[in-house]
């Protein structure tokens, strides 16, 4: 874990003045900067209907869709193909 003005190596970063963290990155430039290829979510979560419990902007995904919350409690998907 690393505070902004350390001078340490880290791959947490919080920047308190800026609401930020840094995840292998000592300069995030958005309130969550992650400097890697890959984002992981890894529990599936499949939502019960297009109008199951959500907030705008989370995400999900399942063996064969994956969900985002586009407005409250208001879920659209897109399939997943193999290739």
């Amino acid at each position: 874990f690393r505070v902004e003005g350390d001078t340490d190596e880290n791959n947490l970063f919080v920047d308190a003045s800026a609401d930020s963290v840094g995840i292998g990155t000592n300069a995030p430039t958005a309130k969550l900067d992650v400097n890697s290829n890959v984002l992981r979510l890894r529990t599936a979560k499949t939502p019960a209907s297009a109008t199951d419990a959500g907030n705008q902007g989370d995400i999900a995904w399942d063996a064969n869709y994956i969900y985002v919350c586009v407005a409250a409690n208001t879920w659209k998907r897109s399939p997943l193909g193999t290739w």
